[in-house]
């Protein structure tokens, strides 16, 4: 186990240079021999001494150790064998060496001090930069990671060849805008809508002529909302949806201009959200009013909503 002599931390440079003369006072003293530790401590100087031209590297602390009858430094986990003593020192000697080696570091001039100060918040200030630095790193790889992952789940709930939201991304919403209207006392509509005939349309004219129909199709369905406000779906082939955040007077209008756009070659059916009504619900009562609308010859809007009655005139006569 090694004895510890001397503690001593190196924040400028004269303090490389008291180690040094605290090695050979400490080698005089348990009889060494001093010439070969002046040659063998040049080696740790000269490390010691690049660590403090590292800027990413805080001051480090030695320790003039014996361990085993040798004299040797230590830092960090770096150990630099110095010199073999030919004797094992008495407890007295080693006492009174520490003693003396230990007022010796305490004893520092008022110019060393100012120095070591100095060093010691020039080494605080760069390592405050650093830290600086690498948490706006650490910020800016959060904000890459967090884009990456919206872009991420913005292309999971995309339909790609419309742009539109995806089926699944459909069912989720909906139960989100369920939620949504019922706790905010909002009204809420959604719109199915059938292509009519787009078999047929696939079949004449080809695939491709098919795929622009359907980007034409979503084209018309988000000229016909609020942007930021309504949903557009793509639920399956030629099936697509609108969740509006709307009344039953404002989701016919938005049905119409999209049935406009598509030169009236759509079916579509809208129910509007009841109280305490479930998304599945309002799902099946949209879906029977765009069957309404093919079995009525297509190219219509059916609105699953009772008519308003007119308010009637009192009679002053």
């Amino acid at each position: 186990m090694a004895t510890s002599l001397l503690e001593l931390t190196l924040a400028v440079e004269p303090d490389r240079q008291r180690l040094m003369r605290f090695v050979l006072e400490a080698v005089a003293t348990l009889g060494g021999n001093s010439f070969r530790a002046a040659s063998e401590i040049q080696g740790p100087l000269g490390e010691l001494a690049q660590m403090r031209r590292d800027p990413e590297t805080a001051s480090p602390t030695i320790h003039l150790e014996l361990a085993d009858n040798r004299l040797q430094l230590r830092w960090s986990e770096t150990v630099r064998p110095l010199v073999d003593l030919p004797n094992t020192p008495d407890g007295d000697t080693l006492t009174a060496l520490t003693t003396r080696l230990q007022q010796a570091t305490e004893a520092v001039d008022p110019e060393l001090l100012r120095q070591r100060n100095a060093e010691i918040t020039r080494e605080l200030e760069a390592a405050r930069e650093r830290a600086a630095q690498e948490l706006d790193k650490l910020e800016r790889d959060l904000s890459d990671k967090q884009a990456e992952l919206q872009d991420t789940l913005r292309q999971a709930e995309t339909d790609d060849l419309t742009g539109l939201l995806n089926r699944g991304a459909f069912e989720k919403r909906l139960e989100e805008s369920v939620r949504r209207s019922q706790r905010q006392q909002e009204p809420l509509a959604l719109i199915l809508l059938d292509l009519d005939y787009f078999k047929e349309v696939n079949d004449t004219y080809g695939h491709q002529y098919g795929d622009r129909y359907l980007r034409c199709m979503a084209l018309a369905m988000a000229d016909a909302v609020r942007e930021d406000v309504d949903l557009c779906c793509r639920v399956g082939g030629d099936e697509f949806s609108i969740i509006a955040f709307a009344d039953a007077a404002t989701a016919e209008g938005i049905a119409s201009r999209v049935l406009d756009a598509m030169a009236g070659q759509l079916s579509i059916g809208l129910a509007c959200l009841h109280p305490d009504e479930s998304g599945d619900s309002v799902v099946k009562r949209a879906d029977r009013a765009l069957y309404a609308s093919k079995n009525a010859g297509r190219g219509r809007v059916t609105n699953a909503e009772p008519p308003v009655p007119p308010a009637s005139t009192a009679d002053n006569g």
